[in-house]
């Protein structure tokens, strides 16, 4: 199995940049918006993102995004996501159950829309855990296994009025399982964002 020093490497420095968060700005987590300015704090929601996901060296696939909420404290972010779901018709899918996100924001332009709130843009980078479902056909009943993975990706996303798009670019490494290998790669990933917005706060 390849080892996770690349990736641990990338969340250290991540780290490095939040311990240096302080000095930029409202602070590593912001507070309430003063009287006339753009609060720093939201709650962001993703009904529904679907798009196309590019595993360098793989097949594409269309992917979904189901129920995605983060919490954006200034710089630092967290959130949870319902479902991933990914297929390639007649090559892969794949299904990621309840994948958590940790991220810091770099640039983020809050745009009001009625009494919610979109970005354009907001970029990110994003640490995703999650467990890859992994199906053996060859018993009945199917048994379900599930495979430790952890992503890295810079996302770009812009939002306004409930709608938008988003990029991600970055790597992912699955841990083995079973008697299938580890899986380790690059991706991108285009989304179409069709229900989202942010609650400021």
């Amino acid at each position: 199995m390849r080892s996770f020093g690349p990736f641990v490497r990338a969340v250290l420095a991540a780290a490095c940049l939040l311990a240096a968060a302080p000095a930029l700005g409202a602070g590593l987590f912001g507070g309430p918006p003063e009287t006339g300015r753009k609060p720093t704090r939201f709650i962001k929601v993703d009904a529904l993102d679907v798009g196309e996901f590019v595993p360098f060296g793989d097949w594409p696939a269309m992917s979904a995004h189901v129920a995605s909420v983060t919490c954006v404290l200034n710089r630092v972010r967290f959130g949870v996501t319902a479902a991933d779901l990914y297929s390639a018709i007649d090559f892969w899918d794949g299904c990621v159950v309840l994948p958590v996100h940790i991220g810091y924001t770099i640039v983020s332009n809050p745009k009001a829309t009625w009494l919610l709130w979109g970005a354009v843009p907001d970029v990110h980078v994003d640490a995703i855990g999650s467990l890859w479902e992994n199906r053996d056909t060859d018993t009945w009943p199917p048994s379900l296994q599930y495979s430790p993975t952890i992503e890295l990706a810079l996302c770009c996303d812009v939002d306004y009025y409930g709608l938008g798009a988003g990029l991600r670019i970055g790597g992912y490494k699955s841990a083995a399982i079973g008697y299938e290998a580890g899986d380790a790669g690059l991706f991108a990933e285009l989304r179409l964002r069709l229900l989202t917005f942010g609650i400021g706060f």
